[in-house]
C-alpha cells in the first residue's frame, strides 16, 4: 500500500488550484485527503484533524462557511492535553471554529466554545503569554456583537496589556478593537491616551487599523467618531501623513466635525489657508466653559446634519 501523502502537500496543491479558479478540484483533493486519513489513521488522529482543518480553511476562503464550520468541528474534536503539539493544534482549530460561528451568528455555540478554549489556553500558556491573548480577541468580538460592552472593555484592556507586555505586533489591532468598544459604549476615555511609549510606527499603525475598523462598521456615527479620534491623536503626535492644508472650506464631513473646535475668527480668516499646525495649536488648548458648551452644541448639530445618531449604544 503506497504511503499517505503528507497533508501539507495536499494543502499546498489545493491552494494552487484555488488560486487558479479550480475550486471544486481543490475541494475534491482535500476531501479525499480526509477520507484517506480516517481510513489509515482513524478519526481521532492528529493528521486526520489537520486534514479536516485544511479542508475547512479552503471552504472558508471560498465563502462556504457552513461547510467550513462542519470541517472545523471535525478538526477540533480531538483533545489530548497530554500531548503539547496536539494541544496547540486543537486550540487553533477550536479558535477558528469559534470565530467562524460568531460570523455565522451562532453566538451561543460560539461563546461556549471560545470560553472553553480560553480556559484551556490559560491552563496551557498562562495569562501572560500571547497565546492567551489570541484566544481572548475573538471572544471580545463576540461580546461586542452581544452588546456586552462592560465585559468586552475589561477583556480588551487585558488584551492590550498582554500584547503590550509581549511587544506583539497584534497590539495595533487590539487598540483599534478597544477604540471601537469605547465609542460604542459612550465611555469618556480617549482611545489613544497613554500610548506615548509606543514607537511612532506602531502608533501610526494603530491609527491606521482604527480607520480600517471604522470603514467596516455599519454604524456611520461610530465610524465618524473613530475617525475624529484618529484625527485628534494624529494632531497630538504627528506621525501620520496629514494634508499640508485643510480641505477648502472644510466641506468634508470629517472636517465639518472638527470645525466647531476652532475659533470662528480663525475659520473666517483662514478657511482657505488652514494648516495642520493651526489645527494643533487650537485643538489642543483647553477650551473655556463657554467654548466647550458651544463645541458640544456644534458637534450635535453637525451629527444631526450628517443624519448620525449621537446616542451611545445601549447594552442588552
Amino acid at each position: 500500500m503506497p504511503p499517505t501523502p503528507p497533508p501539507e502537500d495536499d494543502f499546498a496543491r489545493a491552494m494552487d488550484l484555488t488560486s487558479q479558479g479550480q475550486h471544486e478540484e481543490a475541494l475534491d483533493l482535500l476531501r479525499a485527503a480526509t477520507q484517506r486519513a480516517e481510513l489509515r489513521l482513524g478519526p481521532d488522529h492528529r493528521d486526520t484533524a489537520r486534514a479536516f482543518h485544511q479542508l475547512g480553511m479552503v471552504l472558508s476562503l471560498l465563502g462556504r462557511l457552513d461547510d467550513a464550520a462542519d470541517a472545523y468541528r471535525r478538526a477540533s474534536r480531538l483533545w489530548d492535553p497530554t500531548d503539547a503539539d496536539a494541544t496547540r493544534e486543537h486550540l487553533t482549530y477550536a479558535l477558528n471554529l469559534g470565530d467562524l460561528l460568531t460570523r455565522l451568528g451562532h453566538l451561543d455555540e460560539a461563546e461556549d466554545l471560545l470560553r472553553r478554549g480560553l480556559a484551556r489556553r490559560e491552563a496551557f500558556y498562562g495569562r501572560q503569554h500571547a497565546g492567551y491573548a489570541f484566544g481572548l480577541e475573538p471572544l471580545i468580538t463576540l461580546l461586542v456583537q452581544r452588546r456586552a460592552l462592560k465585559e468586552a472593555l475589561l477583556a480588551a484592556d487585558t488584551l492590550v496589556a498582554n500584547l503590550w507586555n509581549n511587544t506583539h505586533p497584534r497590539i495595533t489591532a487590539a487598540l483599534a478593537l478597544r477604540a471601537e468598544i469605547l465609542r460604542r459604549g459612550g465611555y469618556a476615555r480617549h482611545p489613544f491616551d497613554g500610548l506615548e511609549p509606543l514607537p511612532d510606527e506602531v502608533f501610526a499603525q494603530a491609527l491606521t487599523d482604527t480607520l480600517r475598523r471604522a470603514e467596516a462598521l455599519d454604524r456611520p456615527d461610530l465610524a465618524w467618531r473613530l475617525r475624529l479620534d484618529v484625527l485628534h491623536a494624529a494632531l497630538r503626535r504627528p506621525v501620520l501623513d496629514l494634508p499640508e492644508r485643510v480641505p477648502e472650506a472644510l466641506h468634508d464631513p470629517l472636517w465639518a466635525l472638527v470645525a466647531p473646535l476652532l475659533p470662528e475668527d480663525l475659520l473666517d480668516d483662514l478657511a482657505f489657508d488652514l494648516t495642520s499646525q493651526d489645527l494643533r495649536l487650537h485643538l489642543l488648548r483647553e477650551p473655556t466653559p463657554e467654548e466647550a458648551l458651544r463645541l458640544q452644541r456644534a458637534r450635535d448639530a453637525a451629527l444631526r446634519a450628517l443624519q448620525l445618531d449621537a446616542t451611545p449604544e445601549q447594552p442588552e
